[in-house]
């Protein structure tokens, strides 16, 4: 089986934007607000998009660890709001759109 085989057998990409993470000065946080760009219009709640760390990392390859720093940035910078649902362990994430 040849290289561009496997990696096609990996699963879809992720689209990303290099910019972000320059201008944020973190690949974490500039990876994490690509995909919640990705995200944003395909979900009709409110609250924003539902997704585990697990999911964030199976999407990104993000760590918990990662995804917990890059969501600390981003929302020092108004860019992400949470809303925690914690009777349904739920996590809501928003992009911050002014």
């Amino acid at each position: 089986m040849s290289h561009y085989a496997t990696l096609k057998g990996l699963g879809r990409a992720v689209a990303y934007f290099p910019q972000l993470s320059i201008y944020l000065g973190n690949p974490a946080a500039g990876i994490f607000l690509s995909q919640l760009i990705y995200w944003h219009d395909k979900t009709e709640d409110d609250l924003g998009v539902y997704k585990t760390s697990d999911e964030w990392f199976m999407e990104t390859g993000l760590t918990y660890r990662q995804q917990a720093t890059a969501r600390t940035l981003l929302k020092n910078l108004g860019i992400l709001s949470e809303t925690e649902k914690r009777l349904e362990h739920k996590l809501y994430f928003k992009l911050n759109i002014k």
